[in-house]
């Protein structure tokens, strides 16, 4: 697979991420006028299920270089800072305003999940390719020499 087939592959599943969290807010304005979408939030999560699974296999497949994994942490780091920060802002700007204080920090607190839920996702695929790695490793250790025989 080229680099830009792999570029294009990587593009297309956060494109696909971003309109997940578009779906979710078209349908939370839906319901603002017509009630609950029980169909709606149903298609909606499995996108998001599907977009996700995308995801943790583009990460999968590249978790093995060691500046992937760099870039990987770096990022999630980044985020994870921008998530307190965004939270202390809210602090600071909604001191008074109660119901969008609340509303504010009720989605950085969805978002700290998944957040959360996806930097493990992450690390469990970082120790299975360290561990495939050592058991490879172990592997060719163990095989007895061509001038042994």
């Amino acid at each position: 697979m080229t680099t830009g087939v792999k570029r294009q592959e990587l593009l297309d599943a956060f494109e696909a991420n971003e309109l997940s969290y578009d779906l979710w807010d078209s349908i939370e304005e839906l319901e603002k006028v017509a009630g609950p979408q029980e169909n709606f939030r149903r298609v909606a999560r499995e996108f998001f299920k599907a977009t996700r699974r995308r995801i943790l296999d583009l990460v999968r497949r590249a978790i093995g270089d060691e500046q992937v994994q760099s870039r990987i942490s770096y990022v999630l780091r980044l985020t994870n800072d921008a998530l307190h920060q965004s939270r202390e802002c809210c602090k600071a700007k909604f001191p008074s305003q109660a119901a969008e204080a609340d509303s504010m920090e009720r989605d950085l607190a969805a978002f700290e999940k998944y957040l959360n839920d996806f930097t493990r996702d992450i690390g469990n695929l970082a120790v299975d390719e360290w561990r495939r790695k050592s058991v490879e490793e172990c592997e060719r250790h163990a095989r007895p020499r061509e001038s042994e025989n």
